[in-house]
């Protein structure tokens, strides 16, 4: 239903001509507010087969190339908006991993949206690198950084638990349902790896993971 709704809406804003200014920026409210709560499900669902270990993995050869190039258009769009650059450093012979691209697909947009989120100016940097390769193993490290508010270092441990924001002026002021990281470290951890954060305040905050 949720879906049919938004779908509605945006079909009408694809048609906006000689509609009111005023109707027009209430639809986007629909749809952004629809959008929201498509989200909050999808997470809250996870959340709970993760929890209940019911969360299953599809283990295929990953192209990452196509990954990046599926991804980042989806976020350019709230990067332009708030005129941050947006930099790649992502190796064109990256190997072929037997991973779930769906999930690290997630992980990577929960990661990449929290730093525009929290970016007013600079800079969100995606990079992929190759620490190790050997007969049976391939480990790959992915880091979002940018320079946005930071987070306090005494906050820093409370930031991957469930339904947890750093305070709760930023939950006003930016939204967001303490889930998104929690998640991000589930996953990471499902998929054999360990995600990590440095984060300085004003000056931005890097996350990682392998």
């Amino acid at each position: 239903p949720l879906a049919g709704m938004i779908g509605l809406c945006e079909s009408i804003l694809e048609r906006k001509e000689g509609l009111a200014g005023a109707f027009v920026r209430k639809l986007e409210i629909a749809v952004n507010s629809g959008r929201r709560m498509n989200q909050l499900i999808g997470d809250i669902t996870d959340f709970t087969n993760m929890r209940d270990g019911k969360l299953k993995l599809e283990r295929h050869p990953a192209n990452f190339a196509q990954i990046f190039q599926t991804m980042l258009p989806l976020v350019a769009p709230s990067i332009e908006r708030k005129a941050l650059s947006l930099k790649t450093k992502i190796p064109e012979n990256l190997p072929k991993v037997d991973v779930d691209e769906n999930r690290i697909q997630q992980v990577l947009f929960n990661l990449i949206n929290n730093a525009v989120k929290f970016t007013e100016r600079g800079e969100v940097v995606i990079a992929v690198r190759e620490l190790e390769r050997a007969t049976d193993i391939i480990r790959l490290r992915f880091t979002v950084r940018d320079t946005g508010i930071g987070i306090p270092a005494e906050q820093l441990s409370q930031l991957f638990r469930s339904f947890t924001q750093v305070d709760s002026s930023t939950t006003r002021k930016y939204g967001g349902t303490g889930l998104g990281l929690a998640i991000c470290k589930r996953l990471v951890e499902i998929m054999g790896g360990e995600i990590h954060v440095q984060s300085t305040v004003h000056q931005g905050t890097s996350f990682s993971f392998e």
